[in-house]
């Protein structure tokens, strides 16, 4: 059966339609997606999908060290310098 030129204009017409609605769709979900993916960093960034060592250790009773705390305790300490006296190098036969 062949189809009329109006029925295939009709078709051409509802394909579009039903094209336009799925990329629009499709572009909705991955505004979403991106936006959820933003969120999940965001609140892992602020410790708020799991709990935090401390909260962890506070909650067990056992003793936390800060990062910061952990780092001030294994740095190296500076080498301490020690002056040492100039040693005399004139002769002893040019003393009088």
């Amino acid at each position: 059966m062949a189809q009329s030129n109006g029925a295939r204009q009709r078709l051409a017409r509802v394909s579009l339609i039903l094209a336009n609605k799925s990329a629009r769709r499709a572009t909705a979900t991955s505004d979403s997606a991106d936006a959820l993916t933003r969120s999940i960093l965001a609140k892992a960034f602020r410790g708020e999908l799991v709990p935090t060592e401390a909260a962890l250790a506070r909650a067990e009773g056992r003793d936390y060290e800060s990062a910061e705390a952990l780092l001030a305790r294994i740095r190296p300490k500076p080498p301490v310098l020690v002056k040492r006296r100039r040693r005399d190098t004139r002769r002893a036969s040019a003393r009088p």
